[in-house]
């Protein structure tokens, strides 16, 4: 076809001027001008040769044969027979072709053939003639692979009229079917040869075949690469066709347990090689696969050739074991033959052991392979650690044998060098032998055994690759046996540590002259852990670099010991390492340490680490240390050094290390006498016992040693000297000193604990003796001492530290004379002397206190004071090695020592210079300086440096303004001094121009903490000459007694606070603030960052339910962003001071159900709602706009007119503008950063007149007209004039043609001033519509504060079928006048009031008919009601005490709404307690109650009749009050009350059923009830709460405790502990759980009533929830839940409580936020199980729990059945559980 192409490879040199030639047999698809093109590729040259023609054999031109009638059949006879009819006459010569097919058959050698022929083209008949014939086999080229498959038949001459012919052959079985054989199949070819055109034919589909079955596959293989257990893995698939075809389907069955998964033309690295022959990819195909088969498909366009090895790798996951056989099968497909024939071939094969197939084996467990060298090209030992999966591996006949293989890049040193480690036995040296390069073999001992679960290990010897360009990856360990199954596990691709994915690296030797060191801190002895330290030279490197560091084997690094510190033996020269702080990212395997670094590596600098490390039993067989650095690219790699310590780690005795380091000891003065010495070194590990110091010759310790050591912290900073620090560390708090004599030198001894690897600072007090030329040099040692003085451990040895003076004239005089300041932190120091004898030259040395240091280069200033003589100096070194030799070498703290040359200085002359120094951000320990000049000294006092210490800006918000008023920003600005202020100083803050802070604006606050005197500090806004002040709002604050030594104190932080208000915009949002302070004519100043201002809020409202203070209210708030909000940002909404939220209203739906945007519900504090971002719909959540519902207690309105009328009465406020706002910020991440916020101006509170508010209506009956009492008494903030009243109410009472019935009291009107308003008001009258009405000419002085009394009548109550339980009402005093809105100056809102509902009239003539004591009586109920009773409507019928239904037939329908009997009515009759009917002043005793459902709706004006059978009471009642049948009707759906007889007045009949002696019983009329009063609730109240604080305190309650307990699903085991159940469900959040919140207060009764809603509940259920709502005064809670809680707890009430302290005596303001603290606090820790069982007890009677509540019933049932359960569950048979 064309296109076609064919690559043929060979081994063999082309050599020029020689013949080459191919043989090709193809198939010529009617091309007449067929053409080859031919190319020759050598490397990379290439020759192509032009068109090559396909030519006949003579060469002429190709001449395509034509295909005749003539017919082709082949016969499987023995012999073989082909016969041939249609021929045309004159043929001469058969040619028979077979194209090659390896196979099983071949020509014979020498082939005969018997030939006969018929003149007729049918065959038919007898033959003609027959003949045997000599058959030429031809073969087609000298090329000994490619089978014979031509045979040339020459027929006789005599048969000229030959028309058909029969042949007759015998084939035999080729001797290489795969290279020179041929199987049958339709490729049969006939060319009939004569004179002329030769006819063509070929055999037919459909006839027989040449052989009895297809060809098969000349090869199918497998190479595995991986035979281990649960390892995904690439299996080479080998196949070899003996036969060509164009496409093929090939499917791949695996055993069961093996899964395909996917394919891959690029083969594996097969474990063994299994053909060593060249092989292709198979081409393009399309792989599906399912389970274990793999179908592979390859494009019909593509040729797959004979005699060619192909190969495709196929992905396979290895199952953990095998058990349904190893076999595969492989079946070929092709769709297409050459030459086509429409034929499909199939052939298949399997593959067995021997050709492939393999059993996986058990993988070898946490397999590790740790290189004791990793240098390229060094002969090394490696460490391979496994352990031993659980196999049978108990016995075996034979031993078992550890085979290693590397990668093709290593090599095993011959002869083999095998060592076991761990749990090996010894093996023979015979019996480890070296394979082959990569391979080495070592068999075990015979009888010898693995055991699961153990680790085991060796080492072998390798040879590492000489170049980095290999795979380092490969390595394979296998334990074999020789019985029947040969490997029994295997572990491949050996990573270095088993939480490793790689091999190790290698690295070349380049960085081998690079610094590295190993030391040990600590004395190294076997089985014992030591501080080692590592010092080593690094490259450059990145970030995230893996150091490794690793020991010789056996050594176990200890990763909690490690510290990225200075080394300790290269002090000041070294750099910390840049280690993790997470200990995740520190990995300690055995004898190898790695840490992923988190910062770069500069090139050439020298690292150091301190790390512990136990030390092996036994002296290691290796001593290599390396300290190996990995970046994530091979180029970032190196391996920084390999060393051989053997002599420090085999010499565990007598080896000397050092027990301290970095030591220095600088003196404060170098006279004789007593001085402080500062002493630093450092401990080198964790060592117990004592340091010891050693003082020079002649030197002696002051007494008391405890007073003459201190710890000194170095001051922050002065690192910035360039001298490398350690950070010091105080000494231990049990640390204890004393003065010992060693070796006749003093001794201070340190003793404490394990102090560990730190650092020291302290200054001791010491006696320097009078100085001689010999004391001049002095030596210090510290470290640990024999009593001779000979040093136990190396000494920290310091040689002449510093030199004393020889005090042979000390008459210099010198002086601190001024202090100059070029910056806060830079003051030059001015020094003054005068000499007694001349210096020539002249060699200064000045000693500073503790933590000064030189500013850059040391150099001498000559601006001095009037009267002084500068000099030049020509030398000037800081730092020590200067000139005078009193400090010999540069060393730390020697920062504050200036060594000075200069010429000749005269005796007499006062001379001064200036040296600039650095100051640190603490305080100088002493401020004493020392100044030598030869041997002329002199020690004098220095100057106080007064500067800022700290200086720190807080703002309370951080928004910029929105619109509206700007917000408010109280900042406040805290400072320290380093010294003491007089009082001729001035303190000046520059405010930052931004801010908005005129004088109209500005309220500077008094300091704050600045002073004890009672006249305090002045502050005010000033017009500075300083240029901070030129661009800023400057504020001076200045001391009023100027007389005052000293105004402020050093370390004494003060505060100023501001109240500016903040911009809208800002381009510069984080401005700095300076603070001046003037004295003496020196300016001290500083400067803070401030505070960054942001926005990205672009509205904040919120709205109130109302506007009412002292009184809960709803807030809404609305903000909406211009930003985003980030995944855990949180918004912060805060109240004003005075407003107080409801932390458990946040958590209700009502709060909940607003929120858009975000998932989280707010978490509530008093002040502040907190929403969190942990959950976004698309995040982030850009323009977010949040809507919220917070519910809360306005301020009382006494208190906000208090801060109102303050704020009004400072200077140039305005009263638009009140500094009491609303807030809201965003906080982002962890950081907590205020990203976004904004502020909005506070509403207005109003009075709240409700609790002087009485409210009472004559009826609640339905249609009813009726009338209101209103009485109410003006708030005591209000003083204004009302002419009018509005009132409104939640039901549709109709106030059309109401009438107001009120006359203003004569003295009242006598008192009330004339005013224009009151004379427009006209006459009292009353104008109303439906729900409100307003009442017009009540002419009120609210100043005079007595009851007013109002009565409207002639409104309608809410008409049928309109019902309600209460009803709620607004009123308002307002001020009106004419053409305008009416002004409110008072308010009530919330007032209760009745409800309204429908009447029941009964007939009372039918009524009773017995009114015998003790008699049976039947009742006749004739009910008509005004709401008609719909289907499944309820009538209740409460019985009179005493009256008791009969046990049957006692109920009887006689209308149509209801069934004759009682059952088929659906009758309930139960019994409650008086108390739940007639309120909580009924008294005990139980009633009974008939609830009837209606089955059919009743209409208007219908009578619903039903009789009831009772038995009298025996006596006459004690509570005739209660003497009175009610009769209700509830609604089917909501349960409301819709008609009642309560309100009626027909209720009953009154008769007199016995004579003058008798007792009466009578059926009394029922007066209309009253309406609800303040009195009759009040009293109400009282007895429920006395009742329950009687049953709270009682000795009873407490003794039956857990019986009280377990009806509220509360367990316990007595009254002290809580049962195991319980605290087992409280564990889990399972229990019972107790809710209390205060709703606020009401006065009532000449009581504060506290509303207390109250619920217990169990979170695992939904519907365990039972709901109260009691009043308590605050005596009924101190004394029923308060003083019996804390008498019950003791000593441990404060623990629990400490923080929620209980409402103080007298309820002043803030009782209620209290009283909500403590409740909050008493359910958590009863929920939580922290108190005993008793206290909840004494709760829940004190708060009168509904123990007979349905869902309080449920919610103890569900906790029995959980019991029930948990129960059956210890039961329950082992195999189910």
């Amino acid at each position: 076809m064309v296109g076609d192409l064919l690559n043929i490879s060979f081994d063999l040199g082309v050599r020029g001027d020689q013949w080459y030639g191919l043989v090709l047999l193809a198939q010529l698809r009617g091309e007449a001008q067929a053409a080859l093109g031919l190319v020759l590729r050598c490397g990379n040259q290439a020759l192509e040769s032009s068109a090559l023609p396909v030519k006949e054999a003579d060469g002429s031109a190709l001449q395509l044969r034509s295909g005749s009638a003539a017919t082709l059949e082949l016969m499987a006879t023995d012999p073989w027979q082909l016969k041939l009819t249609g021929l045309s006459v004159g043929v001469q010569q058969l040619r028979v072709i077979f194209l090659p097919a390896f196979g099983p058959l071949s020509w014979a050698e020498s082939q005969t053939v018997a030939a006969q022929y018929w003149s007729n083209a049918e065959g038919s008949g007898s033959p003609a003639a027959s003949r045997t014939l000599s058959g030429a086999r031809h073969v087609l080229s000298e090329y000994p692979d490619l089978p014979a498959t031509v045979l040339d038949v020459v027929l006789p001459s005599a048969w000229s009229q030959l028309r058909s012919v029969q042949l007759s052959f015998a084939l035999s079985s080729a001797a290489s079917p795969a290279t020179s054989g041929f199987a049958g199949h339709s490729y049969v070819y006939v060319e009939a040869r004569g004179t002329s055109h030769a006819d063509f034919a070929r055999l037919q589909s459909g006839g027989s075949q040449l052989a009895l079955a297809p060809p098969s596959l000349a090869l199918a293989n497998l190479a595995p690469t991986s035979f281990m257990g649960g390892a995904a893995q690439r299996v080479d698939l080998l196949l070899q066709f003996g036969f060509v075809a164009r496409g093929a389907t090939l499917t791949v069955t695996a055993p069961a347990e093996i899964l395909i998964t996917g394919h891959s033309a690029t083969p594996g690295a097969a474990v063994h090689s299994v053909l060593a022959a060249q092989r292709s990819p198979l081409p393009e195909l399309v792989g599906e696969f399912n389970g274990n088969t793999a179908t592979l498909t390859v494009s019909s366009s593509k040729v797959l050739w004979q005699a060619a090895t192909y190969t495709h790798s196929l992905i396979v996951q290895n199952p953990y074991s095998m058990a349904s056989g190893i076999t595969w099968s492989v079946t070929v497909a092709f769709a297409s033959s050459l030459p086509e024939t429409g034929d499909t071939m199939q052939v298949q094969k399997d593959i067995l052991l021997e050709d492939g197939a393999f059993a996986t084996v058990p993988a070898l467990e946490t397999c590790s392979l740790t290189p004791l060298s990793m240098r390229l090209g060094a002969e090394q030992r490696v460490q391979v650690l496994f352990v031993m999966p659980s196999l049978d591996v108990t016995s075996s006949i034979q031993p078992f044998a550890l085979r290693v293989v590397s990668p093709s890049t290593f090599g095993f040193l011959a002869p083999a060098d095998f060592r076991p480690m761990r749990n090996l036995p010894p093996a023979p040296a015979s019996n480890c032998l070296v394979t082959a390069p990569q391979m080495l073999l070592c068999v075990l001992p015979t009888g010898f055994l693995f055991r699961p679960g153990l680790e085991y290990g060796f080492e072998v010897a390798v040879i590492n690759p000489p170049s980095l360009e290999v795979a380092l990856n490969g390595w394979a360990l296998r334990l074999e046996s020789s019985d029947a199954q040969p490997l029994r596990s295997t572990c491949e691709d050996i990573p270095q540590s088993p939480t490793d994915t790689k091999s190790f690296a290698l690295y070349s030797s380049e960085m081998d002259k690079r610094l590295f060191s190993v030391s040990f801190a600590g004395v190294p002895r076997p089985s014992s852990s030591t501080a080692v330290v590592v010092v080593f030279q690094s490259s450059r490197l990145p970030t995230n670099t893996w150091l490794t560091i690793r020991a010789p084997p056996h050594w176990v690094w200890q990763p909690a010991g490690l510290e990225g510190r200075s080394a300790i033996l290269l002090r000041g020269t070294t750099h910390d390492l840049p280690l993790p702080t997470d200990t995740h990212q520190v990995v300690a395997n055995a004898s190898a340490l790695s840490a992923q670094l988190t910062a770069a590596l500069e090139s050439g600098r020298v690292y150091g680490l301190q790390a512990e490390i136990l030390l092996p039993t036994l002296p290691s067989t290796s001593t290599i240390w390396s300290v190996e650095l990995r970046g994530s690219a091979p180029e970032e790699s190196a391996l920084v050094s390999e060393a051989n310590y053997e002599a420090v780690v085999d010499e565990f005795s007598n080896l000397r290390v050092p027990v301290v380091s970095g030591c220095t000891a600088v003196p404060s003065s170098l006279l004789s006498g007593t001085t402080e010495v500062f002493v630093s070194f450092s401990l080198v590990s964790a060592l117990p016992g004592e340091i010891q110091v050693l003082l020079p010759p002649g030197f002696l310790g002051e007494e008391p040693c405890e007073d003459s050591l201190a710890a000194v912290p170095l001051p922050p900073g002065i690192e910035a000297s360039g001298y490398v620090y350690p950070a010091f560390t105080s000494l231990p708090t049990n640390t204890s000193c004393s003065w010992n004599t060693t070796g006749g030198r003093a001794v201070l001894k340190i003793q404490g604990g394990s102090v560990g690897a730190v650092s020291h600072l302290i200054a001791v007090k010491v006696s320097i003796p009078p100085v001689d030329q010999e004391l001049m040099n002095n030596n210090w040692e510290i470290g640990t001492f024999r009593a001779s003085g000979e040093p136990l451990d190396a000494a920290c040895v310091m040689t002449t530290p510093f030199r004393l003076v020889e005090q042979q004239v000390r008459n210099l005089s010198a002086q601190a004379l001024q202090v100059l300041w070029t910056r806060d932190t830079h003051p030059i120091m001015v020094l003054g002397f005068v000499l007694s004898a001349q210096a020539a030259p002249a060699r200064l040395a000045v000693l500073a206190p503790l933590g000064l240091w030189t500013l850059g280069a040391c150099r001498v200033l000559q601006d001095v004071p009037a009267g002084y003589s500068s000099f030049t100096a020509s030398t000037c070194i800081a730092g020590g090695g200067g000139p005078t030799g009193l400090f010999p070498r540069p060393g730390a703290l020697l920062e504050g020592v200036i060594e000075i040359e200069t010429g000749t200085l005269d005796a007499g002359t006062p001379y001064a210079f200036g040296i600039e120094f650095n100051l640190p951000t603490g305080h100088l320990r002493q401020n004493r300086w020392f100044l030598a000049v030869e041997n002329q000294v002199a020690e004098f006092e220095g100057l106080d440096l007064l500067r800022f210490e700290t200086v720190e800006v807080l703002a309370s918000f951080q928004g910029l303004a929105m619109n509206g008023p700007l917000p408010y920003n109280d900042v406040k600005i805290s400072f320290t001094l380093a010294a003491n202020a007089t009082a001729r100083a001035s303190l000046v803050v520059a405010i930052p121009q931004i801010f908005v802070a005129s004088v109209q604006a500005i309220v500077c606050f008094p300091f704050r903490s600045f002073s004890g005197r009672p006249q305090g500090d002045s502050c005010m806004l000033v017009n500075s000459s300083l240029p901070a002040c030129q661009n800023a709002t400057c504020v001076q604050a200045a001391p009023t007694d100027v007389d005052a030594t000293d105004w402020l104190v050093k370390d004494v932080s003060y505060v100023l606070e501001f109240r500016l208000q903040n911009p809208s915009t800002c381009e510069i949002c984080q401005p700095p603030w300076q603070v001046f302070l003037l004295q003496d004519g020196v300016l001290w100043s500083a400067e803070s960052e401030g505070f960054p201002l942001v926005g990205d809020v672009q509205a904040f409202t919120v709205e109130p339910s109302h506007l009412l203070g002292d009184s809960e209210v709803l807030l809404t708030l609305r903000v909406a962003f211009a930003g985003r909000l980030l995944l855990y940002d949180k918004v912060v909404l805060t109240v004003p001071q005075g407003w107080q939220l409801d932390p458990s209203f946040c958590s209700s739906p009502v709060a909940q159900a607003a929120l858009t945007g975000l998932k989280a519900p707010p978490q509530c504090t008093q002040q502040q709602a907190i929403l969190t971002v942990y959950e976004m719909d698309l995040p982030p959540l850009t323009r977010p706009e949040i809507q919220l519902r917070l519910e809360g207690a306005a301020p009382v309105f006494t208190s906000w007119q208090e801060q109102r009328t303050q704020w009004l009465s400072l200077p140039n406020t305005e009263a638009s503008s009140l500094p009491v706002e609303f807030s809201v910020e965003v906080q982002r991440g962890s950081s907590q950063a205020t990203v976004a916020a904004g502020k909005l101006q506070a509403y207005d509170v109003m009075p709240n007149m409700a609790p002087r508010c009485d409210l009472s209506i004559s009826t609640a009956l339905l249609a009813s007209s009726a009338a209101m009492r209103l009485s109410f008494r003006p708030s005591e903030s209000i003083d204004a004039y009302v002419n009018s009243v509005w009132i409104r109410s939640s039901l549709p009472y109709d106030f059309q043609g109401c009438s107001l019935l009120w006359e203003e009291p004569a003295a009242r009107k006598a008192l009330r001033p004339e005013d224009s308003a009151f004379a427009f008001a006209g006459e009292p009258r009353c104008s109303g519509q439906l729900n409100e009405l307003t009442l017009f000419g009540v002419l009120l002085d609210t100043s005079i504060k007595d009851q007013v009394t109002l009565c409207v009548a002639n409104f309608t109550v809410p008409r049928p079928p309109y019902a309600a339980k209460e009803s709620r009402w607004q009123v308002a005093l307002q001020r009106s006048r004419s053409g305008l809105a009416p002004d409110i100056l008072d308010y009530a809102i919330g007032l209760p009031g009745p409800g309204a509902v429908g009447g029941i009239q009964i007939d009372a003539e039918t009524f009773v008919s017995n009114l015998q004591a003790g008699g049976l009586n039947t009742l006749h109920f004739k009910l008509m009601v005004t709401v008609p009773l719909l289907q499944d409507s309820v009538i209740r019928v409460i019985l009179p005490p005493g009256f008791v239904t009969e046990q049957t037939n006692f109920f009887q329908g006689v209308s149509r709404h209801f069934a004759a009997i009682a059952a088929a009515s659906a009758v309930l009759r139960t019994n409650v307690d008086m108390t739940e009917i007639h309120g909580s002043s009924a008294p005990a005793g139980m009633v009974e109650i008939l609830m009837l459902r209606v089955l059919v709706d009743s209409v208007e004006g219908e009578s619903l009749d039903f009789k009831i059978t009772v038995r009298n009471p025996a006596e006459e009642l004690v509570a005739r009050s209660y003497n009175r049948w009610l009769v209700e009707t509830l609604d089917a759906t909501s349960g409301l009350v819709v008609n009642s007889n309560r309100m009626s007045g027909a209720c009953g009949v009154h008769q007199n059923l016995f004579g003058a002696k008798q007792k009466k019983l009578g059926f009394t009329e029922v007066e209309q009830a009253p309406q609800s009063s303040k009195e009759q609730e009040a009293t109400t109240r009282s007895s429920a709460a006395d009742r329950a604080l009687a049953a709270a305190t009682s000795d009873e309650s407490r003794a039956a405790c857990a019986a009280y307990l377990a009806a509220f699903g509360l367990l316990a085991d007595g009254s002290a502990l809580w049962s195991p159940k319980h605290l087992a469900r409280a564990k889990s959040e399972a229990q019972p759980m107790l809710e209390i919140v205060i709703r606020g207060h009401e006065e009532l009764g000449s009581h504060t009533w506290y509303v207390m809603d109250c619920a217990v509940w169990r979170p695992c259920l939904e519907f365990a929830r039972s709901e109260w709502r009691c009043y308590r005064r605050l005596a009924h809670l101190r004394q029923g839940l308060h003083d019996p809680i804390k008498e019950l707890l003791g000593t441990a009430y404060s623990k629990h409580f400490g923080d929620s302290p209980f409402a103080s005596h007298g309820a002043p303001l803030g009782t209620t936020a209290r009283l909500r603290s403590w409740c909050q606090t008493l359910c958590r820790c009863i929920n939580c199980c922290d108190l005993p069982p008793a206290t909840a007890a004494i709760a829940l009677h004190l708060l009168g729990a509904p123990v007979k509540d349905s869902a309080m019933i449920a919610l103890a049932r569900s906790c029995e059945e959980d019991d029930a359960r948990e129960m059956d569950d210890d039961v329950m048979p082992q195999a189910l559980a």
